[in-house]
Parts: C-alpha cells; sequence; structure tokens
C-alpha cells in the first residue's frame, strides 16, 4: 500500500451472518495490523470480547474478535462495514487501523422489526382462526377422501395456529430469533433454560435415569432437578493413561496470521505419524475444506471430507478403508463408533467454543452477567471436546492419539475447567512422543 492512499471496503448484503464474517476476515486477513480501532456509531449498542461498547466509544480491538463479534452484531442491525486500511495515525506496523461501522438508510432504531413481526404474527393468527372455523363441520355429500383432506388440513393449522400463540406468547425465558436456509427464513422459539421447561412439564410424572458418558457438572440444576437427583459416577472400563495420549502441539495463538499454516503442518505430521487412520474434527466448514486443500496429495492416504459422500456412507468408507482419514464439522463430534485400528487418532482444530451469534448462547451470556464466559463457554467447549475426543477409545483393546491443535488448552488460565472434563490421558507437547506411542 502506498503512503496516501486510502482503500476502503463495504460489505452489505450478505445472506446470513456466517457469510458476513467470511468476507470480513478475508480481509482483515490482508492488513498489517493485529489490532484496529473501532468507533461504535452514537445511536448503536455492541458487544465484543464480553464487554459493553456504547455510541460514540473508541476501542482498539484484536482482528479475531472483530470477525466473531462485531461483524454479526453489525448485520443484525442491520449496518454496513467500512473498513479503512490506513493506520490510525502515521504509516506503521505497530500502530492499529481504523475500522468503523456506518448506517444503511434508514438507521436501525427507526424500524421497529419487533413490532412488525408481532404486528405479522397477530394478522397470520387471525387468518388461522377463520380458516379452521371453516373447516368444522362435514360438507353434505363430502366423500371419504375429502374428509381425510380436511383433516389433515385442520391438523396443519391447529400446529400453525400453536406455533403462532409460542411465538406471540413468549415470555422473558424463551429467545426468539429468525435464521435462514438458503432462501427460506424460519422464525425460531427456544427456551434460555430448559430446567424449568422439564420439572413442569416431564419429571413431575416420571423418574428419569440418565445416562452419559460426557455428564458435566451442574447438569442437574440445569435440567430442573436441582436438590432431588442422585449422582453417580461408575468410571470408565478403559484404560486411557496407557492406551491414549492426548497432544496439544505448541502452535501460535489462534487469532494469530500464521496460525493457521501451521496447523496445517502440524496435522501432517500427525496423519503421517499414525500412518493415516485419523479423524480429523473441525469447528467450521472453512477450517475443514481449508486442511483438506492444503494436505490433498502430500499424503498416502485417502483423505475423505463431510461432503464427499452422505454421512452413513462415509464412515463405512472410514471404517474399511484403514488407512483413509476423515475430515469432519460438527455433525461428527458425537455418535460416531469406529473401533479398532481404522480410528487410532482423533484431531480437533480449535477448542469448540460456542459461536458468539449463537442466539440462545447469547441469551444465556447476558443472563449470566460477568461470569458468562466461565459459566456459559467454558462448559460448553468442555463438553464439546470431550464429546469429540470420545470418538478415539471405543472398545478396551483400542489405543490412540487425540491431538489438539489450540495452544490454549496448555496455556489458557481456564484450562483446567476443560482439561477436567477429558478422560485422564497421559499429556505431552513433543512430537517424539507422538512418534514413540505410535511406534510402541
Amino acid at each position: 500500500m502506498t503512503p496516501g492512499s486510502v482503500p476502503s471496503v463495504r460489505l452489505q448484503g450478505a445472506d446470513s451472518p456466517r457469510e458476513f464474517r467470511e468476507d470480513l476476515e478475508a480481509h482483515l486477513r490482508h492488513l498489517v495490523h493485529q489490532r484496529v480501532e473501532v468507533a461504535v456509531p452514537d445511536d448503536q449498542e455492541l458487544r465484543w470480547s464480553g464487554q459493553r461498547h456504547r455510541g460514540g466509544a473508541r476501542s482498539l480491538v484484536q482482528k479475531g474478535d472483530l470477525a466473531d463479534h462485531v461483524a454479526v452484531r453489525a448485520l443484525r442491525n442491520q449496518a454496513a462495514i467500512s473498513l479503512d486500511t490506513r493506520p490510525a495515525l502515521h504509516h506503521h506496523e505497530r500502530l492499529p487501523t481504523r475500522f468503523a461501522l456506518a448506517h444503511q438508510h434508514p438507521p436501525f432504531g427507526q424500524v421497529d422489526l419487533v413490532g412488525q413481526l408481532a404486528e405479522a404474527l397477530a394478522g397470520l393468527a387471525q387468518v388461522v382462526r377463520e380458516e379452521r372455523s371453516a373447516l368444522r363441520g362435514a360438507p353434505d355429500g363430502e366423500t371419504l377422501d375429502q374428509k381425510s383432506r380436511r383433516d389433515r388440513a385442520a391438523k396443519a393449522l391447529d400446529t400453525l395456529a400453536s406455533d403462532v400463540d409460542t411465538v406471540l406468547g413468549a415470555a422473558d425465558d424463551f429467545v426468539t430469533w429468525v435464521e435462514s436456509s438458503g432462501t427460506q427464513p424460519s422464525l425460531r422459539v427456544a427456551p434460555v433454560d430448559v430446567g424449568g421447561e422439564l420439572a413442569k412439564v416431564l419429571w413431575s410424572s416420571a423418574t428419569p435415569i440418565l445416562t452419559s458418558a460426557t455428564i458435566p457438572p451442574g447438569i442437574s440444576a440445569r435440567l430442573g432437578l436441582a436438590g432431588t437427583a442422585i449422582e453417580l459416577d461408575v468410571g470408565s472400563p478403559f484404560d486411557y493413561r496407557t492406551r491414549a495420549l492426548l497432544y496439544v502441539p505448541r502452535l501460535p495463538d489462534v487469532r494469530h496470521p500464521n496460525h493457521e499454516a501451521a496447523a496445517h503442518a502440524e496435522l501432517e505430521f500427525l496423519l503421517a505419524a499414525a500412518g493415516g487412520r485419523t479423524l480429523a474434527l473441525f469447528t467450521s466448514w472453512r477450517a475443514m475444506r481449508a486442511a483438506k486443500a492444503a494436505l490433498g496429495g502430500r499424503l498416502p492416504y485417502r483423505l475423505l471430507a463431510q461432503d464427499d459422500l452422505p454421512k452413513p456412507a462415509l464412515i463405512e468408507a472410514f471404517r474399511t478403508d484403514e488407512s483413509s482419514c476423515l475430515f469432519a464439522t460438527m455433525g461428527f463430534w458425537q455418535g460416531v463408533d469406529v473401533p479398532g485400528d481404522a480410528c487410532s487418532q482423533v484431531v480437533i482444530d480449535r477448542l469448540p467454543f460456542a459461536r458468539p451469534d449463537d442466539p440462545v448462547a447469547e441469551a444465556r451470556r447476558e443472563r449470566a452477567g460477568p461470569d458468562a464466559f466461565s459459566v456459559v463457554d467454558v462448559p460448553h467447549a468442555a463438553l464439546r471436546l470431550a464429546q469429540g475426543a470420545g470418538r478415539l477409545i471405543r472398545s478396551a483393546t483400542d489405543r490412540g492419539v487425540v491431538g489438539v491443535l489450540d495452544p490454549r488448552l496448555a496455556e489458557a488460565s481456564y484450562r483446567p475447567a476443560i482439561l477436567a472434563a477429558l478422560p485422564p490421558m497421559r499429556r505431552t507437547r513433543d512430537r517424539a512422543d507422538v512418534t514413540a506411542f505410535f511406534t510402541a
């Protein structure tokens, strides 16, 4: 970039928060500066890195935090992104790059989207009531086929009416949002906490027996069983200390621009050390595809990816081709059972924290307040990581390595809470230990 040039890019009109964030990430990757200055518009209130920033504020933010927090909130608030790649003062590598949110017209806050949606739903409820009323009573000369169709239509209207009533009557302990799948938007409603609903609807008439290999701490209270549950840990029949190794390599921080290339090199080493036979689990489709593209043709093993085949066929191909490697995303972190040598290694690209734009997680964070990260995010990541790591040892004769390509598992202050959720595997950060394990 030549001194005095002021390239600017506006990102708007994306179909989804994920697309919007990926577009922004692509531009941010080309910036020299790791920190950028965010200016919050006067009538906005944005949150990133767990802190609230009111209108008129200016803050220095890491590039990675922008992509995960600011961009998503900007899209939700109908704002456009204006990215100015000048340093804040003079051209110097250590000074921040300016980043600002610029409104589309009309500005967010002058359009009552919630009110418009409620009005539309109320109108829909009235139409449903009228149509349901018209279906009451059998007309003269109705055939069996006509009656069957009328009954199906009545049932569909009853379901729709119930859904509309649920949305319109959602209390403060529910979160409502709109998501888009292709061109078809969907209105979603979910409880922020399921414990109350379970206690009211289910536990009052049943005695639950709940079992799992990955039951997180505090689950009784979250399921509405506080004070009444008897918890029993029966341990595991597997000898994790001698048959499994947890490997966390020394890599750049996940937000560092060199992290991805270093992680790909580490993944290549791990696949070679295991002779293929690896289930590689990723936290995003983009990361999975980037890893497969980086390693394709560099190893003598068949690399299968989640978008190659339907899930059952993909698992069967991985099971029967013993040296193959399977690259997959969150849908494969649980429910995959491949005992034996075919799955001798599980590699996880990052700690699986909940997406910052997940509506239910965001509502739980707001309810938790300053403790949101330790109360909401860390337990979620610990449970997901334990589920992913659990794909390795599926029988008493299995043995293998769990590799986590995220240095936070060995270095972050919150690592004990996440490590406590994993099986008691021997731990290392040295490649030599991995090589020795597989050659033993």
